[in-house]
């Protein structure tokens, strides 16, 4: 058995071919799953809209974790809710890493385009790490993954000048564990690998929610 830390979190699961530190363990106090070390920095999530709404872009800067994901999904469901754009696109360009928080949310965003009928998740600019990553959490068969911009992608000129920073809400403790915890049983209903991954992190934030709902009744 190999430790293999996800969101700050070290779990017991079988060999991986790929070992992945999503986020180093934080020795902060109160961290839980789903969080990092205050030394590292969240990232941003840029987005906007192309060609009269038909394109909708997210560009992820530095990291996308669980600093960022409730932004990243903010954006999503704005546009998923009002009939969703033709083509949803991810630069990753600028991007180094992705924790579990955000791939399950990743996830998530995916599978519903897919079912709006306007085809797969397109990914671009993916560097060799966030592929490892994509890969083996399965999200790989649910995304169109590109590794540059010039491949068939939809014409997105104007973008770096239109992208702007979603407008961050402050969420509550409660919202914070219900966001990290669907992330994680969205990421472990993808693939039967992941059952196992995030068993314990599944079980830890369901009683840290239990928890937090006590202290308020």
């Amino acid at each position: 058995m190999r430790t293999i830390l996800f969101d700050g979190v070290g779990l017991s699961a079988p060999p991986l071919k790929v070992m992945m530190t999503m986020n180093p363990p934080s020795t902060a106090h109160g961290t839980t799953p789903g969080s990092c070390g205050g030394d590292l920095p969240g990232g941003e999530i840029l987005c906007t809209t192309l060609n009269d709404g038909a394109i909708a872009l997210v560009r992820v800067v530095g990291r996308g974790s669980h600093l960022n994901a409730a932004s990243f999904k903010k954006f999503a469901d704005v546009i998923q809710d009002a009939g969703g754009a033709h083509k949803f696109v991810l630069d990753l360009d600028p991007c180094e890493t992705l924790d579990s928080t955000f791939l399950g949310v990743l996830a998530a965003v995916a599978l519903r385009q897919k079912a709006g009928g306007d085809g797969s998740l397109i990914v671009l600019n993916v560097n060799s790490h966030v592929q490892r990553i994509l890969k083996t959490m399965g999200l790989i068969h649910v995304l169109d993954v590109r590794e540059n911009s010039t491949s068939d992608c939809p014409d997105m000129s104007g973008a770096d000048q239109a992208l702007r920073p979603v407008e961050e809400e402050a969420m509550s403790r409660v919202d914070q564990i219900c966001l990290r915890l669907q992330a994680h049983k969205d990421l472990a209903e993808l693939d039967p690998e992941n059952k196992g991954r995030f068993e314990s992190v599944i079980t830890y934030l369901e009683h840290s929610l239990e928890r937090e709902k006590a202290k308020k009744s």
